[in-house]
């Protein structure tokens, strides 16, 4: 099992979900409309795993979309983070461990809904890491990343990382929308539907 980079950031560099810039705020916003529209269409789930969870944002979303008595399983790399979403979600019926998405300990095909967001273009081994989320798979997956170039673009429009060409701390790996649905599509995952709330690419999917 490998670590992740040292120069990789544990939870979010930039806490995106509670930004006061009122454009960024916007964006999110629509990242959230955008999630909760996939969830909307997934009903009936009876476990549901979030891997690369962070502090637990969505998770809550996730939490209060589902009755009790779906069972939500929630990891990250980082116990410290976690402890945040622990705090925050306590006595909600989820399970909460470390995981490392390139080898997930679970079981296969044991997970109606998967939600991986924000994860993909931090891990060394991205085919390694889609190939785990098909093995435990039951049904479905929900998955976002930023989408390249314009993400750079953007940070570069506002003065940031510009000694890394814009490019977010703890990005490794970079696609365009087309480039992450192929991607998607090679590990035998079947797309339903691909939202584009600017500047992320959001797929629901399904293993075949």
């Amino acid at each position: 099992m490998s670590l992740p980079p040292d120069d990789i950031p544990l939870g979010n560099y930039e806490d995106k979900y509670n930004a006061k810039n009122p454009i960024s705020r916007f964006l999110v916003q629509n990242f959230i409309k955008n999630f909760r529209q996939l969830l909307d269409k997934k009903s009936g789930c009876h476990s549901i795993a979030e891997v690369g969870a962070g502090e637990g944002y969505l998770t809550g979303i996730l939490r209060r979309s589902y009755p009790l008595t779906t069972k939500i399983y929630v990891s990250d790399i980082s116990d410290t983070v976690l402890d945040i979403a622990r705090r925050d979600l306590a006595d909600k019926n989820i399970e909460f461990s470390i995981q490392y998405l390139e080898k997930l300990s679970y079981n296969n095909n044991v997970f109606d809904l998967i939600v991986c967001c924000e994860v993909l273009e931090h891990v060394q081994d991205p085919h390694k890491a889609l190939s785990e989320l098909y093995r435990v798979s039951n049904g479905y997956v929900i998955l976002s990343v930023p989408d390249e170039p314009i993400w750079r673009i953007l940070n570069i429009i506002r003065r940031k990382y510009i000694k890394n060409l814009g490019n977010t701390p703890g990005h490794i790996n970079h696609w365009s929308r087309q480039e992450f649905i192929e991607l998607v599509k090679s590990h035998d995952f079947k797309i339903d539907m691909v939202l584009k709330p600017f500047p992320w690419t959001m797929i629901l999917a399904h293993r075949r």
